[in-house]
C-alpha cells in the first residue's frame, strides 16, 4: 500500500489524469482531485483531505499558498 500512496503523491500534483498498478492494487486520478483505488484497501468508506500547495501559475518565482481538496474513494 505504501507503494501505491507514494505513486499517487507523485501524481497529484501534476493535476492531470493519470493512472497506474501496484502489485494488483490500481490507481486512477482525475486531475481534480479525485482519487480511486481498486481493490479498496481502507475500512473507512472514502477519505476527504487537504492538501497544502503552492498556485501552478506562479511557481517558483512567487510563492502563493492554497489548499487543495482530495477525495479518496472505492474504484
Amino acid at each position: 500500500m505504501t507503494n501505491v500512496c507514494d505513486r499517487v503523491a507523485f501524481h497529484f500534483p501534476f493535476e492531470e489524469a493519470a493512472s497506474g498498478e501496484v502489485r494488483e492494487i490500481s490507481f486512477r486520478l482525475d486531475g481534480l482531485g479525485t482519487v480511486e483505488v481498486e481493490p479498496w484497501p481502507l475500512s473507512v468508506p472514502s477519505l476527504r483531505g487537504l492538501v497544502p500547495a503552492f498556485e501552478a501559475d506562479a511557481y517558483p518565482r512567487r510563492l502563493v499558498p492554497v489548499v487543495v481538496p482530495f477525495e479518496l474513494r472505492p474504484g
